[in-house]
């Protein structure tokens, strides 16, 4: 190749890799951008205030970075009258920095500092565990509270929102590793959203997320809801 015909590649190559780093820069500050207006949207939606009386064997604990889970979370553990704790995450808040955070580490598998990092689960019969799907994932911060976590003799059951798929072999990790911890695997459930461009109201999130409850509550609780309690195979919705 010529010294002419180098410096034209060159230049050909430097273009399209400036082109092609100016598309995704487009693109992640879009979402970036899409994932604010979410959350914003998402808090000002207003649940109905709780009816009936709490039951303090449920425990409904999530991860939410846009606000969606938080909202499926919220919807879930006001009709089964639940405790709701939401895991804090600081590297993966709102903006470019925690958006970035939170691609590179799903990818690497990395651990996520979170609080509440350890919890005392004896007092639950039933927890519920709540997180957005990355990259077909489950998100490092839910990863990192279920395996510092003692699940023993608890019913576990797993909800995510997510926008296109989630990784099957992603699930029945998690499946595993809460019975390496102790707990009983019962259900998975979860919301599609659709598309960044084009997703679900907070409306339609919510009553999705109480049909979710209505179907799915007798397996979750089990035929000997505060008793003894019994392992039923899961299943999707």
């Amino acid at each position: 190749m010529s010294g002419m015909k180098r410096r034209m590649f060159l230049k050909i190559s430097l273009g399209l890799a400036g082109a092609a780093a100016a598309a995704v820069g487009v693109w992640s500050s879009a979402v970036v951008y899409l994932e604010k207006r979410s959350y914003q949207k998402s808090r000002k939606y207003r649940l109905p205030p709780r009816e009936g009386k709490k039951d303090p064997k449920i425990l409904v604990l999530c991860f939410s970075r846009s606000g969606a889970t938080e909202l499926m979370a919220r919807k879930m553990a006001l009709d089964l009258g639940a405790d709701l704790i939401k895991l804090k995450a600081p590297a993966y808040r709102l903006g470019y920095l925690g958006w970035v955070n939170a691609m590179w580490d799903v990818y690497s598998r990395a651990k996520a500092k979170i609080s509440p990092g350890r919890l005392n689960l004896a007092q639950y019969n039933l927890v519920l565990l709540g997180t957005p799907i990355w990259l077909y994932k489950l998100s490092p911060p839910l990863w990192t509270f279920v395996r510092g976590n003692d699940f023993r003799g608890r019913r576990v059951v797993l909800f995510h929102t997510y926008n296109s798929n989630f990784s099957e072999e992603e699930i029945d990790k998690f499946k595993k590793t809460i019975v390496e911890r102790g707990g009983k695997y019962v259900d998975h459930v979860y919301i599609l959203r659709n598309r960044i461009l084009d997703q679900i109201s907070s409306q339609e999130l919510v009553a999705r997320a109480g049909m979710i409850v209505r179907e799915r509550k007798k397996v979750w609780l089990g035929r000997n809801w505060g008793g003894v309690l019994k392992q039923e195979e899961g299943r999707d919705v």
